[in-house]
């Protein structure tokens, strides 16, 4: 109500440069949509949405406005409210554009990037291949101003190539980006702990497990260390390790680790969102293994309930799940004729 009336009370040129003021502000004290500035970002998430409102009622388009859209959308994308990060993230490009020239290419760039990373997630690669790509490009033109953010790009693209099985693309692209990371003035752990992580996954999925171990080992060593507890990053390493130690047959220390996964997940992460999701489908996945069916079909069944709301059907994580769903059924009902 006081707002209402504040706002009422002016004239459309002082409404303006509240606005623009604000989402300077608001950009500028913006923490990151990072694990441990969650309790900040969900008080400052209503702000961040009262202003973009404001901002297009009054049709004001600047680069603060942008920023706006840009650190919702990340944030509405850790939520796995995809939709609505999508519809953000292109509002900030199109702010932006319209900017253009007088746009700092940096900010562009962050653009590019959040709006792949959420096309990686909802299986959209063609479309994030071309975003990174434009990412990366920026990145290389304005060094050595932020090395790192190569580095992240690199990153991202190797990601991207290893889920379409371009292998040969995304070992060099990871190299390259954990050559960078190492030889900055002041190496960010976390971000090395992130590429030996994929790394270790890129191996994996080439079945060369004798590569991964040590570097999934590493990688959560240095998270462990250098994480707040809880973290969901710790999470991700822990499912990775359980998944290589269930193909070695280290059952006993897979299923400790699987556990100390899911649990961390479930804290840190919004209920519906795709990492409990693949973690449940891995603890299923390592339950059959071991030919516990009952155990893992109610796990299988959370796991695809989750990744049909957020993602749809059509989704590959989705058809991965509902195909290992499927192989279960048929083991039960192999059981039950015997």
């Amino acid at each position: 109500l006081m707002q209402s009336t504040l706002i009422a009370r002016m004239d459309k040129a002082k409404q303006d440069g509240c606005i623009q003021r604000l989402s300077h502000c608001l950009a500028t004290i913006w923490p990151g949509a990072d694990y441990s500035n969650w309790n900040r970002l969900d008080r400052l998430a209503p702000h961040q949405l009262e202003c973009i409102k404001h901002s297009q009622q009054n049709k004001i388009s600047s680069s603060s406005v942008a920023a706006l859209y840009n650190d919702i959308g990340v944030y509405k994308h850790v939520c796995a409210e995809y939709s609505q990060a999508e519809t953000l993230f292109l509002k900030a490009l199109e702010i932006q554009n319209e900017l253009s020239p007088y746009i700092d290419e940096s900010e562009v760039g962050m653009s590019y990037t959040n709006l792949a990373s959420l096309y990686v997630t909802l299986g959209r690669f063609g479309e994030a291949d071309s975003l990174l790509k434009k990412a990366l490009a920026i990145w290389r033109r304005i060094i050595p101003l932020e090395e790192s953010l190569i580095a992240t790009s690199l990153t991202d693209l190797a990601r991207l190539y290893r889920q379409q099985r371009r292998y040969d693309e995304a070992e060099p692209l990871l190299l390259e980006a954990l050559k960078i990371l190492r030889q900055t003035p002041q190496p960010n752990s976390s971000s090395i702990a992130t590429v030996l992580n994929n790394s270790a996954v890129l191996f994996e999925a080439q079945r060369r497990f004798e590569d991964a171990k040590p570097l999934y080992e590493e990688s959560l060593s240095m998270r462990r260390q250098h994480l707040p507890k809880g973290h969901p990053d710790i999470a991700e390493s822990l499912n990775n390790l359980a998944g290589l130690y269930t193909i070695q047959k280290r059952y006993d220390e897979a299923e400790s680790l699987y556990q100390e996964a899911l649990a961390i997940r479930r804290q840190a992460l919004p209920k519906a969102h795709q990492n409990i999701a693949l973690t449940l489908n891995n603890i299923a996945w390592f339950w059959m293994t071991q030919g516990k069916l009952t155990d893992a079909e109610p796990l299988y069944k959370e796991a695809l309930t989750i990744l049909e709301n957020t993602l749809g059907k059509d989704h590959p994580d989705t058809k991965y799940v509902r195909q290992n769903y499927d192989r279960l059924r048929l083991k039960l009902i192999n059981t039950q004729q015997m």
